[in-house]
């Protein structure tokens, strides 16, 4: 039992080292590459926002076409960016997806800024 628990940890380590090394390659290209390989949604608009007694956020985002968002599904974890610099507003973690809203929620979000800019990025 030990050698499986130890090997899960291994392999979820490696799965994690592998994600942030490919997070950083992801973070140089462009939107329009990752849009393409299924890696980004752009042009999602916030049509709603809920802060939770804890004061998280969640937020529901739509999208003009229901199969702009068919590459996201539950429990993937998000990056929400701003504007063609990519400007980071928050992260969090899909928990719904239907038709074409897609509801994150988020981390505490400590900036003043409101999430209802547009665009944005997943």
């Amino acid at each position: 039992m030990e050698a499986y628990l130890l090997l899960q940890e291994q392999l979820i380590a490696l799965e994690k080292q592998e994600e942030i090394d490919r997070y950083e390659n992801y973070n140089h290209s462009s939107l329009k590459l990752l849009e393409l390989d299924g890696l980004a949604v752009r042009r999602l608009t916030a049509e709603s926002q809920k802060t939770t007694a804890f004061g998280t956020k969640n937020v529901t985002f739509s999208s003009s076409f229901e199969s702009d968002i068919s590459s996201v599904s539950n429990g993937d974890i998000v990056s929400i960016e701003q504007g063609n610099q990519r400007q980071r507003v928050c992260t969090g973690v899909v928990y719904r997806v239907q038709g074409n809203l897609v509801q994150v929620h988020g981390g505490r979000n400590r900036r003043k800024n409101p999430l209802f800019q547009t665009p944005f990025l997943m």
